[in-house]
């Protein structure tokens, strides 16, 4: 994310309460970018990384096109090609979901930090657009199909509610305030 796309954020929903983060390079920097506009540290956590791309990893398209023309006309279509290694959608969604739950969850029961969630900015979370996908599909319980919502561009992000307490009991519920928001 470049300044442009900070300050957007930053101008649409106010500072952060936290931010966290995947390891891995743009992830980090664009956390980091965050962290210089509006002075709230951010952390990593591994669990936020992107999919496991399994043995194509390092490897250029025309490598792919070459070596693995099956599978590559599958992960083009939207599926999940088998191959070693590859982390499917289903598997990213999950521990994407699984991953915002625990920190949302943590930070909404924490009765001193509740005001603030409730009245203060957003939580953060920093990823990469297919793991972003795959864990917003699954927040909002809707099939793994990679079209269903899209693609997200870099730079851009989703934007989820979280209300603790659904309709009639149901337990929590995510709903989709905006998806692919970014600058143009």
């Amino acid at each position: 994310m470049g300044r442009a796309g900070g300050e957007l954020m930053l101008g649409r929903h106010g500072t952060p309460r936290e931010i966290w983060s995947s390891p891995l390079q743009r992830a980090s920097e664009t956390a980091q970018l965050l962290t210089d506009l509006c002075r709230v540290p951010w952390s990593v956590d591994e669990q936020m990384t992107q999919r496991s791309y399994g043995v194509w990893e390092g490897l250029t398209v025309d490598q792919l096109a070459q070596d693995f023309p099956e599978e590559l006309a599958i992960r083009n279509a939207g599926g999940d090609p088998d191959i070693p290694g590859w982390e499917t959608g289903i598997d990213v969604g999950r521990r994407v979901a699984g991953t915002v739950t625990r920190h949302v969850t943590r930070v909404w029961e924490n009765d001193d930090l509740r005001t603030m969630v409730t009245s203060g900015g957003p939580l953060v979370f920093v990823s990469h657009g297919s793991a972003i996908a795959a864990g917003a599909r699954r927040l909002l319980n809707l099939p793994e199909q990679p079209n269903i919502l899209g693609h997200i561009n870099h730079a851009h992000w989703v934007e989820l509610r979280y209300q603790p307490d659904g309709a009639a009991g149901v337990g929590a519920v995510w709903t989709l305030q905006a998806y692919n928001v970014g600058p143009h």
